[in-house]
This record gives structure tokens, C-alpha cells and sequence, in this order.
């Protein structure tokens, strides 16, 4: 997402990228956290960009990311939403597992 926020960046658009807690480390503490956690660091994200004083904001979510952008924009008015490769058809089950097979 880095190179898609360096791109944005380069036409105007003023970037936010949040990192949900676990990612970006050794993959063992990745399962330290859980959905709920992520979905925490989503909300903390979006109200930091409405504290800073953006009103227009678009979200650019993949993965599970994608999953957390449509519930966002279920409960806030966003500008636009795009989602990327969102697991829609697998169990919460599929997903930890597939997590834990990653690891």
C-alpha cells in the first residue's frame, strides 16, 4: 500500500497509511491480536484523519482491509471506498487458519 499512498501523494491526495497491530513484525506476534483489535485500529485511524480536520475521506482497503472499508462505510460518510482481493466467501475459522499457516 506504501507505493499506492507515494502515488496518491504525488497527484495532491494527502495519505494516511495505519498499520494494524501485530503486522509489520515477526509473524508470532501477529497472533497476539485479533480481528477485534484491527478493527479498533481502523476506527482510531479514521478519527485521527477527522480530528486533523479532513472531511473527505476515501478508503483503499485490501484484504481484510477491504472487509474493515465496507463496515467503516456501513457506520461513517466516506468519500469513495476501494476494495482489493476481500475474502468474502471464507469462515472467521478459514481465515485464522490461513493466518497461522502463513506463520
Amino acid at each position: 500500500m506504501k507505493k499506492v499512498a507515494t502515488k496518491l501523494h504525488e497527484k495532491g491526495y494527502t495519505c494516511y497509511v495505519p498499520l494494524y497491530r501485530g503486522h509489520g513484525h515477526v509473524p508470532e506476534q501477529l497472533l497476539q491480536y485479533n480481528v477485534d483489535d484491527w478493527w479498533q485500529d481502523v476506527m482510531k485511524a479514521h478519527q485521527f484523519l477527522r480530528n486533523e480536520g479532513y472531511q473527505k475521506i476515501s478508503i483503499i482497503g485490501l484484504s481484510i482491509g477491504g472487509i474493515f472499508t465496507l463496515r467503516l462505510a456501513q457506520l461513517e460518510e466516506l468519500e469513495r471506498i476501494i476494495i482489493l482481493s476481500v475474502p468474502i466467501d471464507k469462515e472467521p475459522a478459514q481465515l485464522k487458519q490461513r493466518i497461522i499457516d502463513y506463520l
